[in-house]
């Protein structure tokens, strides 16, 4: 399911439905995708704006990395949902292996959310520092919102890792609880 084609009252009823997708973790890409859309939006009054120039190919670069870290906050919106379908597909399977693998998709999804939300954070301060003036608290905005996804994504790293078997991943997963 594409959840960045439906409107925001399809997702937000589906959301609330007796279903177990979306969720959370869904949720948390959400709140990415709406502070790296703030983070656009400054760099875009602030990048040709008399008075920032000297920000100019600061912000430039600023902008360039806000849309990688968009698309990856698209596709860890839906991520979010089919590693868990595929871990609760495992855990029917009682196969312990399927279901140590599984986990380490439902683990990696919110550690990636994790690290861009962190990369997001420090963008966005940086265009609250420097940018526009007049759009500067949509960057604390932004800012803001990062730092609200990453309880999150610790209780869901938490609440699969326990099946995970590779200490490689283990390590991984645990550097960010």
């Amino acid at each position: 399911m594409k959840f960045e084609k439906m409107t925001i009252e399809e997702y937000a009823n589906i959301l609330g439905s007796k279903k177990s997708t979306p969720g959370g973790g869904s949720s948390l890409a959400l709140i990415l995708i709406n502070a790296l859309s703030l983070c656009q939006m400054v760099c875009k009054f602030t990048k040709d704006k008399v008075g920032y120039e000297d920000f100019r190919n600061e912000v430039l670069t600023i902008e360039e990395r806000v849309n990688i870290l968009l698309k990856e906050a698209y596709y860890l919106l839906n991520a979010d949902s089919d590693s868990f379908l595929a871990l609760m597909d495992a855990y029917k399977s009682k196969d312990e292996d399927r279901i140590a693998s599984s986990s380490i998709e439902a683990c990696e999804v919110p550690y990636r959310l994790f690290v861009a939300a962190k990369e997001t954070e420090v963008l966005a301060s940086r265009l609250f520092e420097k940018g526009n003036k007049n759009v500067i608290s949509d960057a604390k905005i932004a800012e803001d919102l990062c730092k609200a996804i990453y309880p999150g994504c610790r209780l869901n790293i938490k609440a699969n890792i326990k099946s995970i078997k590779k200490e490689e991943f283990i390590k991984k997963y645990s550097s960010i609880l």
